[in-house]
């Protein structure tokens, strides 16, 4: 489990985000800069269930459908709504111990949380995805 906070970003690259962020990752690897270990673009191997959503910029989860990802995921919240010890309960700790548990249900979960930003995917970018508030 890691954490990453991401800054104002106008990059297609990166996600397009006028606002910062906050991700939330269940991967093997610990979130890395050094080495490129990081909630970025290009992102590949990402579930194909997942791709419809990408398109219609719905995707609150994203997941990986590769043998050594599976089971991985990401979700991301505007870093702006989380203001209290109550947020941090709402947002983080219930979604992950919920997506822990059960993915499918986590990512409902997920759903009815305003704060959880979606993911759309950037025109002539393949693997790259914006932000949509």
């Amino acid at each position: 489990m890691s954490f990453q906070i991401s800054l104002l970003c106008s990059d297609p690259e990166a996600g397009s985000s006028p606002e910062p962020l906050l991700h939330i990752n269940f991967w093997e690897p610990s979130v890395s800069f050094r080495n490129d270990e990081f909630m970025g673009f290009p992102m590949t191997t990402l579930s194909c269930e997942l791709q419809p959503r990408l398109r219609d910029g719905t995707a609150r989860l994203l997941r990986w459908d590769a043998d050594d990802h599976d089971g991985w995921w990401t979700y991301t919240l505007r870093l702006t709504e989380v203001n209290s010890l109550e947020d941090v309960r709402k947002l983080i700790s219930v979604p992950v111990g919920q997506l822990l548990e059960n993915t499918t249900a986590g990512k409902t979960m997920l759903e009815t949380l305003s704060a959880v930003v979606c993911y759309k995917t950037v025109d002539d970018h393949p693997d790259y995805y914006r932000v949509i508030f």
